[in-house]
């Protein structure tokens, strides 16, 4: 696989995510606020990845990795 096709597929990720996102905040989207969630989405994403990997813990199972983020939220 080249590296055209990887960006590919990463960029028709982040277009249905955006798009599943717009469709849920359509009327109340501030502009950038997708984009925070998306980041979100990714952050933990990779943090549950990493956890796959023998011998690592996963920060996102601490309660204060969890409270982090929502309280803002």
């Amino acid at each position: 696989m080249t590296r055209s096709h990887t960006l590919k597929r990463v960029e028709n990720i982040i277009n249905y995510l955006y798009s599943e996102l717009l469709a849920v905040f359509r009327v109340v989207a501030i502009p950038g606020t997708i984009f925070i969630f998306l980041s979100f989405f990714f952050f933990i994403f990779f943090c549950n990845l990493i956890g796959l990997a023998p011998y690592i813990f996963t920060s996102s199972s601490h309660i204060s990795f969890t409270l982090t983020l929502a309280m803002p939220i």
